[in-house]
C-alpha cells in the first residue's frame, strides 16, 4: 500500500536514510540541466520496518523569475515485485543452485567489493572433494550431489568474519580468509576437512585437498592468484590427498610437466610406447628357494620424453581417467604372458596385476576381466590383481563385493601396502585376499 503524503517535504521524510543521497543527487542532476527530468528509484517506508520501491519522475512546470521551481508535475509508480524479480534474477545468476553458495561470477563480484579498497588481505584457496568421480561413478550422481551440498553446509557454518564462499564447477570450491595470515587458513580449512568424515554415504569415506595462496591488497590479479592456488590443489593430490599447500613457484613448473606426461600418454598405448616388466616373486620354505609367481610393472619409453617413471606416470594416468585403458591393456598383456609361458613350458605360472580404483570400482570391470581370459584361453587362478589399502578407504563395502566376485571366478587377490592408514586386523577377515603384503612402516618400529 502506497503511503500518503501531502507535500514534497513530507515525501522525503519517507525515503528511507541510506537512499536520501541519491535521491538528492538526481533532483540536482535534473535542476543543473544534466538530465532532462527527475527520475530516481528509491524506497519509501511502509510502516515501522517495512518499505516499497518505487519509481518517481517529475518535472517542473512553473518556476519564479529566479527559475527555481514553483510547481512540479510527477508520478510514483510502486516497483516492488519488478524489483523482487530482479533480484532473484540477479541472484540466480550469481549463485550456484545446488549449493547456494556462489558460482564463480558470484564470488569474484563478492571478492571485488570486499577488497576494492586495498587494505584487506588474507588467504585464498581451491579446494577439490578428493576422487569424487568416483563417488559419482560408484554411489551415482544424486550421492555426488549430496556430498556437494554437506561440504557447502560445512562452508556456511564454519564461516566468521566475512569470508567468501563460492563452487566453481564440479567439486571444485573457492574460498577467500579475509584478515588471517597462514596459520589461521591452514586451521580453517583443517576444522571444514574434519566435518566432511561424518557425511549422509555410509561406508563412504570424504575427504578434501586444496592449494592456498596470500592475497596482499590492491593491485593483484584474483584470476592468477586463483590459477596458483589451482596449482597447489593438484601438488596437494599429488602428494596423497588429504592435505593443503601453500603455493610455490616451482609448482608452475610441475605442472607444465604434468601437461606434457598428459599429452604423452594419449598416444602412448597407440605408439607402442607401454610394455611390462615381471617381477618375480620367490617362496623360501624348508631350504628351499622356488618360483611362486610374478608381478606386471608397467613402463613407459616415450618418443619425446624416454624412460618416464611410474611414479610420475602413474599419477597422472590416474587425474586423467588413462588409468582405465592402461589397465584393461595391462591386464590382456599379463595374460597373453600367462598363455604363452603354459605354451612354452607346460606349466601354468600365476601373474598379479595392479588395479586402481577406478578400474576395481569401475562399470563392467568383472566382465571385462572375464572376457580377456576367455579370449587368451587361460585359467583364472592363473591371473592375480594386486590392489593397495587406500582403494578400500574410498568405499570397503563396494570393492569386497567385486573382490569377491573376481575371487568366485578363481584370481587370486592381493593387498599391498597394508599398514600405511586404512590398517586394521578386523576388517582383514572380511577381504577375500589371498596375500598379505605388510609396509615397510608397519614393522618400522619393531
Amino acid at each position: 500500500q502506497m503511503p500518503e503524503v501531502s507535500c514534497a517535504r513530507q515525501l522525503r521524510e519517507l525515503v528511507l536514510a541510506e537512499d536520501r543521497a541519491r535521491c538528492d543527487q538526481a533532483w540536482q542532476e535534473y535542476l543543473s540541466g544534466i538530465t532532462p527530468d527527475f527520475s530516481c528509484e528509491f524506497r519509501l517506508k511502509d510502516g515501522e520496518n517495512g518499505y516499497l520501491w518505487v519509481l518517481s519522475r517529475a518535472r517542473t512546470v512553473e518556476t519564479d523569475e529566479f527559475g527555481v521551481p514553483r510547481r512540479v508535475v510527477g508520478a510514483i509508480a510502486d516497483i516492488s515485485e519488478l524489483k523482487r524479480r530482479s533480484e532473484e534474477e540477479r541472484y540466480q545468476m550469481t549463485h550456484d543452485h545446488l549449493t547456494g553458495l556462489y558460482n564463480r561470477q558470484g564470488f569474484l563480484e563478492a571478492f571485488q567489493a570486499l577488497t576494492q579498497d586495498g587494505l584487506i588481505s588474507g588467504y585464498l584457496a581451491v579446494i577439490d572433494v578428493d576422487d569424487f568421480k568416483l563417488i559419482n561413478d560408484v554411489q551415482g550422481y544424486q550421492a555426488g550431489d549430496e556430498v556437494l551440498k554437506a561440504f557447502a553446509r560445512q562452508l556456511k557454518a564454519l564461516q566468521t568474519g566475512q569470508p567468501v564462499a563460492g563452487r566453481m564447477s564440479g567439486d571444485v570450491f573457492l574460498l577467500f580468509l579475509p584478515e588471517v595470515n597462514e596459520t589461521g587458513a591452514r586451521n580453517y580449512l583443517q576444522r571444514l576437512t574434519s566435518c566432511l568424515l561424518e557425511t549422509p554415504l555410509g561406508t563412504m569415506v570424504v575427504h578434501a585437498s586444496g592449494g592456498l595462496v596470500a592475497y596482499s591488497g590492491y593491485g593483484q590479479d584474483i584470476l592468477a592468484l586463483l590459477q596458483k592456488a589451482d596449482l597447489a590443489a593438484h601438488a596437494a593430490k599429488k602428494q596423497g590427498k588429504q592435505r593443503f599447500l601453500l603455493y610455490e613457484p616451482a609448482m608452475q613448473a610441475e605442472t607444465e610437466c604434468r601437461v606434457r606426461l598428459k599429452n604423452g600418454l594419449r598416444k602412448a598405448l597407440q605408439k607402442q610406447e607401454m610394455y611390462l616388466v615381471y617381477q618375480p616373486v620367490y617362496r623360501i620354505a624348508d631350504g628351499h628357494i622356488r618360483l611362486a609367481s610374478f608381478e606386471a610393472l608397467a613402463r613407459w619409453h616415450s618418443d619425446t620424453l624416454g624412460l618416464v617413471s611410474p611414479a610420475e606416470f602413474i599419477p597422472v594416468a590416474e587425474e586423467s581417467g588413462f588409468i582405465i585403458p592402461l589397465g584393461e591393456w595391462a591386464i590382456r598383456e599379463a595374460c597373453r604372458f600367462i598363455a604363452t609361458a603354459i605354451r612354452d613350458t607346460g606349466r601354468a605360472v600365476t601373474v598379479f596385476v595392479n588395479i586402481s580404483m577406478r578400474q576395481l570400482l569401475g562399470n563392467g570391470f568383472v566382465d571385462k576381466v572375464c572376457g580377456i581370459l576367455n579370449e587368451q584361453d587361460i585359467p583364472a587362478g592363473c591371473l592375480g590383481m594386486e590392489i593397495t589399502e587406500s582403494v578400500l578407504a574410498t568405499d570397503f563395502n563396494a570393492c569386497v563385493g567385486v573382490l569377491e566376485q573376481l575371487k568366485a571366478l578363481g584370481i587370486k587377490i592381493s593387498l599391498d601396502d597394508f599398514g600405511t592408514g586404512y590398517s586394521s586386523l578386523t576388517y582383514l577377515r572380511h577381504l577375500p585376499i589371498d596375500v598379505l603384503k605388510l609396509d615397510k612402516s608397519f614393522i618400522d618400529v619393531l
